[in-house]
């Protein structure tokens, strides 16, 4: 805790910057989230993130906080290809390091064409998923960034 902090330039968002909160732990990171959090941020499925919400709100309910005031974000693993090959390989490695089946690590990724990208989001949406950040794993130029704002983004704005 800080009292009178020396920053400068002051902050210039009140009463101060967002909190954001990233993780899943339902014991105690989702309970600081219902405290505190202006946002959630969470990786998982979608049952996964579905089940992390729910956590959430009773959470929220134990503290006398209203679960609307808090942004639900995910971040998923990004890769725009139709290769199943490099698709493969990059669930294969995600399934190895996670120590989960394949299926599962297949569905904790938005990977594939733009339209299964955005039937794979819808499901987010349903959720109240409010955000997402991207994490890609390979190197990547500006246009399918700027393909996916068009073409999986938009439709949902």
């Amino acid at each position: 805790h800080l009292e009178e902090a020396p920053y400068n330039p002051p902050n210039v968002q009140q009463p101060h910057p967002p909190i954001y909160i990233g993780g899943g732990g339902e014991r105690r990171t989702l309970r600081i989230a219902a405290q505190y959090a202006d946002a959630m941020n969470v990786f998982g499925s979608p049952e996964e993130v579905a089940h992390k919400v729910e956590v959430l709100r009773r959470h929220c309910q134990e503290v006398g906080r209203d679960p609307a005031q808090i942004r639900i974000t995910v971040t998923l693993p990004f890769l725009p290809t139709e290769d199943e090959e490099r698709i493969g390989r990059m669930v294969a490695g995600m399934s190895a390091y996670q120590g989960i089946s394949q299926e599962q690590a297949r569905r904790r990724i938005l990977a594939g064409s733009f339209s299964q990208m955005r039937e794979h989001l819808a499901h987010y949406a349903q959720l109240g998923v409010q955000e997402v950040f991207l994490q890609p794993f390979i190197r990547l130029q500006p246009e399918p960034f700027l393909r996916f704002s068009e073409e999986v983004i938009a439709p949902f704005s």
